[in-house]
C-alpha cells in the first residue's frame, strides 16, 4: 500500500510500461525529487525567491507527474510564497519530509520492476 504516491498514477505507469523501464522511471523520479530538494534549501538559504519558484515549479509537475499529490500540492503553494514570508520555511521543510517520503516509496516501486 502506497502512502505517498497515488496508487491510480502508479498502475497507470506500471501496467503500460515494461518492468525495466518501470525501475528505470522511478529511480529518475528518485534522483530528480532529492535535486530538486537539494536546490529548494539553497534557494531559501541564499534569498533567491525566483530559484525557489522555478525549483517549486518543476517540483510540482514532477510529482505530479508521477502520483506524488501531496507533495505537488506542497510544491504548488511554495512556489507561491514570498521567501521573506514567515511560513516559508515550515514550507520548504514540509516540502522535503515529503520528498524523502515520496522518495522510498519510488525506490520501493523501482526496486520491484528490476526486470
Amino acid at each position: 500500500m502506497l502512502v505517498y504516491l497515488d496508487d491510480a498514477a502508479v498502475n497507470r505507469l506500471t501496467q503500460s510500461l515494461k518492468p525495466a523501464s518501470v525501475n528505470k522511471l522511478y529511480k529518475l523520479f528518485s534522483d530528480e525529487v532529492g535535486r530538486l530538494k537539494i536546490n529548494i534549501h539553497l534557494s531559501l538559504k541564499e534569498l533567491k525567491e525566483d530559484k525557489l519558484h522555478e525549483y517549486a515549479h518543476a517540483l510540482k509537475g514532477c510529482a505530479g507527474n508521477y502520483g506524488a499529490l501531496n507533495l505537488a500540492r506542497l510544491a504548488q503553494d511554495l512556489e507561491k510564497s514570498k521567501i521573506h514570508a514567515n511560513n516559508t520555511k515550515k514550507l520548504v521543510e514540509q516540502v522535503s519530509l515529503q520528498c524523502e517520503e515520496a522518495q522510498k516509496e519510488a525506490l520501493s516501486i523501482a526496486n520491484n520492476y528490476k526486470n
